[in-house]
């Protein structure tokens, strides 16, 4: 698995190794020496272009570059791997024999997250086309791609239907376009609330409006539930007309901790006035002031 995290520290051992000082090894990349440093420092990561020199410099292979470690004891080949191959085409401009080469290569997924930060997002965009990526481990990429890419995850995401499978990582990243694509097809597809949770905190006011406004119309209870936490006011006054008019005082109970005096007022008159029975309304009572707990417990005698 790469772990691009060592490589900054990997570089540092097989530069001690080699007795060679971080002068020494800039003249070699034609890089400075603090630019060495800041890779050692770990503040920064060497451009993809700098790896096929790195690795032979210290005679390893650009994938165990990548992976920040060694595999083995063995005299570097004089055959290049299939990494290197991949990475060489990169540095050269070859972008379409790196996408050739990548088919050839195992754990296609861990290489990509490995040379995504050291590589130009146009680039890295035009390698990982058409690639199959696994939705579960996106997050170690996701901050590399454009918003064409993006799509194309959404639209992989709506095609399979469903969105448990995708890492929730991704949210932060979306668009507002995407987002809506999302939504629409929540509501096409009637999604329930589970499959929901993750993105709402990342949808705009007017997208989350959008689906309180649907889960309401089809009185999707449940769903409902979920989202009091972030319901505006207007939505709040909405639903508990909802709730009376359908005679749903059940939901009350975990609806009030959400509720503010007017709306807390609102909803004990209405119960009062339908006769609401006593074992219902108590439930209400730990979030409820002085005035309001004798009204709901004493005037209802």
């Amino acid at each position: 698995m790469m772990n691009i995290n060592n490589m900054g520290v990997f570089i540092s051992e097989l530069r001690r190794e080699a007795n060679m000082t971080q002068f020494e090894l800039a003249e070699i990349l034609h890089v400075s020496h603090q630019a060495v440093s800041k890779w050692e420092r770990l503040e920064s990561l060497p451009d993809i272009t700098m790896l096929p020199l790195l690795a032979e410099t210290f005679n390893i292979t650009v994938d165990e570059l990548l992976k920040g470690e060694r595999e083995g004891q063995t005299e570097r080949s004089e055959e290049k791997t299939k990494v290197e191959v991949f990475v060489g085409d990169i540095v050269i401009d070859k972008i379409d024999q790196a996408k050739v080469a990548l088919k050839e290569l195992e754990n296609v997924q861990d290489i990509l997250e490995g040379i995504a930060p050291l590589t130009k997002p146009k680039v890295f965009e035009e390698i990982i086309e058409g690639v199959n990526i696994d939705l579960e481990s996106i997050s170690g990429f996701l901050p590399f791609l454009g918003a064409e890419a993006l799509g194309e995850i959404i639209h992989k995401v709506i095609e399979e239907g469903d969105l448990n499978k995708v890492d929730e990582g991704i949210y932060p990243f979306l668009k507002a376009e995407h987002k809506n694509m999302l939504i629409d097809y929540y509501i096409a597809e009637e999604k329930e609330w589970d499959e929901i949770e993750d993105i709402y905190p990342f949808l705009s006011a007017n997208q989350q409006e959008k689906l309180m406004e649907h889960f309401m119309s089809h009185w999707m209870k449940d769903e409902l539930e979920g989202l009091y936490p972030f319901m505006t006011l207007e939505l709040r006054n909405s639903l508990i007309d909802l709730v009376i008019t359908r005679g749903e005082y059940e939901m009350i109970e975990s609806l009030i901790p959400f509720l503010n005096a007017e709306q807390k007022d609102k909803v004990i008159d209405h119960a009062k006035e339908k006769g609401v029975k006593k074992r219902v309304m108590e439930n209400w009572a730990p979030f409820l002031n002085q005035k309001q707990l004798k009204k709901l417990l004493f005037d209802n005698l």
